[in-house]
């Protein structure tokens, strides 16, 4: 019973971490990332930057060496969660990035 109650409260804490792609890049305003499927594309770019030579780029400087595995980890976790909430976001997305694409037209 104490692991079935320790192996739910991992599962709880790794899923309050996961979603924060989908949440950071849903209320800032998306220029530098791509407009559809943000979070997908910003968990994709984490990764690929985990396994670079530098690492993450962080506030300080860069994360490297062990430091990567909880990134590694909480980004592995998040993308199946992005990649769905993306999908279900996507009408919301199509209809912003049509939004900005008529107001650059018409300037």
């Amino acid at each position: 019973m104490k692991k079935i109650i320790i192996n739910i409260l991992i599962a709880v804490f790794l899923l309050n971490l996961s979603g924060c792609a989908t949440i950071m890049l849903g209320l800032e305003e998306r220029n530098s990332w791509n407009k559809i499927y943000p979070a997908t594309f910003g968990d994709c770019e984490i990764l690929r930057d985990c396994f670079s030579e530098k690492g993450v780029p962080f506030y300080f400087g860069y994360i490297d060496g062990w430091a990567r595995a909880p990134v590694i980890l909480i980004n592995t976790v998040d993308l199946p969660i992005s990649i769905t909430s993306d999908t279900l976001l996507l009408p919301v997305d199509i209809y912003r990035w049509n939004l900005s694409a008529k107001s650059n037209n018409e300037k």
